[in-house]
């Protein structure tokens, strides 16, 4: 975002203030800049009482993204900031500067992502968040269990929608081929380069059995639950408050299997703990206490959590020149370390998981005798 001269802003300020109720009293609040728009509180050493957000997409998706909000807060949701309408009833407002809108706010800290106690309280808030999710859209309401059709001309099926989510995976592996051939062929120049090819058969096997596992888990997809997920699972959009994790946007979104959005969380944080198989059991246990688990969703995690995204990442970034060969020769052999406790976890995870479903399976039955 392209910063404002401080004349511009505030006048930009005024104008937004404007379209609200006089009785929120937004006209004699100061404004405190902030990365993605202002914080707005009586005085400048009072805690702010409402947030100010400036965003820079399709109206339409903000537009899907804030009343899949209202939605879920309706529904009882504590862990999304509630949004506050214009006069004319409006849930924001359409500007040349950006698409504007306004939340309360909460007292509350940055989540401290390196501790322990910090990832399962995320997947808890995840959960929250997703066991309410609705969204009004035209033709009626839409359940958690179904898949919202992002606005487009022509509405996708639920097996045409989980087809494009594979087909993303398997791109992704396709993609590793011709640097790998063209490395092994040509000679490597680089030491990023070297790696790659050394260890290119086993990364790419390792891609090849998550993706079919994943497959499997997705052959039913009427028993996957789908639909809106939080794509920014950044720390920065997480907010700690005595109550909980609060999520501050939900404005970036996208579609697929809700099960996918706890694996990317468990694979963005879990490295900061080394793969360490109590971190991940207390995540998974927190995420499932407010969102149960089916069969399908654990072999979904367990494959996706395999799946090698982070060397596809790199290979991309390296052939692209967004970073230096030096650079990520050293990502890429952390990453090869850390291999051997992700392997470990995993292992402990698939028995865990499956022991437990038979307890459960076990249970059902007495229950039923």
């Amino acid at each position: 975002m392209k910063e404002q001269p401080k004349k511009q802003q505030e006048d930009l300020l005024a104008q937004i203030r404007s379209q609200y109720e006089p009785e929120l009293g937004l006209e004699g609040m100061s404004a405190a800049k902030m990365k993605d728009g202002w914080l707005l509180s009586r005085d400048p050493e009072s805690e702010a009482g409402y947030a100010l957000w400036e965003v820079h997409k399709d109206p339409e998706r903000v537009r899907l993204a804030l009343a899949w909000q209202e939605q879920v807060k309706a529904k009882g949701c504590a862990e999304v900031l509630t949004i506050r309408k214009t006069s004319q009833g409006e849930s924001f407002i359409r500007r040349e500067e950006g698409v504007f809108y306004l939340t309360e706010w909460v007292a509350g800290t940055p989540p401290e992502v390196d501790k322990r106690e910090t990832l399962p309280a995320v997947a808890r808030g995840l959960a929250a968040l997703y066991k309410h999710n609705y969204l009004p859209v035209p033709g009626g309401q839409l359940s958690g269990q179904q898949l919202p059709g992002e606005p487009a001309p022509e509405e996708l099926s639920l097996d045409e929608q989980a087809g494009l989510w594979l087909k993303g995976r398997q791109e992704k592996l396709t993609e590793l081929l011709k640097p790998f051939h063209f490395w092994r062929e040509n000679g490597a120049t680089n030491d990023f380069e070297r790696l790659y090819v050394e260890n290119f058969p086993d990364l790419y096997a390792r891609g090849q059995e998550a993706l079919e596992k994943i497959v499997l888990a997705g052959a039913d997809w009427g028993n996957m639950p789908v639909g809106f997920l939080l794509a920014n699972l950044a720390a920065e959009n997480f907010w700690q408050t005595r109550e909980g994790i609060v999520i501050l946007r939900t404005t970036d979104w996208q579609l697929g299997p809700l099960i996918s959005s706890l694996a990317l969380l468990l694979k963005m944080y879990l490295p900061l703990q080394q793969w360490n198989r109590e971190v991940a059991r207390e995540t998974i246990r927190h995420y499932r206490a407010c969102l149960p688990l089916r069969p399908s969703e654990k072999q979904y995690l367990l494959a996706d959590l395999a799946f090698p995204s982070r060397f596809w990442l790199y290979t991309r970034q390296y052939c692209a020149g967004q970073e230096k060969a030096p650079v990520l020769a050293e990502k890429l052999k952390n990453y090869l370390y850390e291999l051997t406790w992700q392997d470990q976890c995993l292992a402990d995870l698939e028995q865990w998981l499956w022991e437990e479903e038979e307890a459960e399976q076990e249970k059902e039955g007495r229950e039923k005798l």
